[in-house]
């Protein structure tokens, strides 16, 4: 199962850019998403997965999250839920909920931005999200 979500949060930790054994690359990351008036807010966590190009080309999201945002960072994240099932270290069965990244922007309403527009890869290259490669999870 998978739904289409839209979250306003900041980075909790350093974006991770790593490679799949294919060569694909993609960056982990989680937000915290704060809703409520002041003094009732609730946070919640999401576990953001982005995926760029293979081989580690420039330009792909995977690459262009890692580069462009830190821990703290204020990010509108565009991008489906996917509930994954693995296998824990203990051998038992789990399952996680993970945002797949399709677009991952600045939050301008605190902050201001410069935009670096990239070349783009050649006329035949895909720069959609692939579908979903084995990777590490969270």
């Amino acid at each position: 199962m998978d739904s289409n979500v839209s979250l306003v949060g900041n980075l909790t930790k350093e974006p991770e850019l790593k490679f799949t054994n294919a060569g694909l690359a993609y960056t982990r990351f989680s937000i915290a998403v704060t809703r409520g008036l002041a003094g009732e807010e609730t946070t919640s966590y999401y576990d953001v997965v982005a995926f760029g190009n293979k081989n580690g080309n420039p330009g792909g999201l995977a690459e262009n999250v890692a580069e462009s945002f830190t821990k703290g960072s204020r990010v509108l994240v565009c991008g489906r839920m996917e509930i994954r099932q693995y296998e824990k270290k203990d051998g038992t069965p789990g399952q996680s909920v993970e945002i797949i990244a399709e677009e991952v922007a600045a939050s301008v309403r605190f902050n201001t931005v410069n935009i670096n527009k990239r070349e783009r890869l050649s006329s035949g290259a895909n720069n959609r999200p692939a579908p979903t490669p084995e990777y590490e999870s969270f």
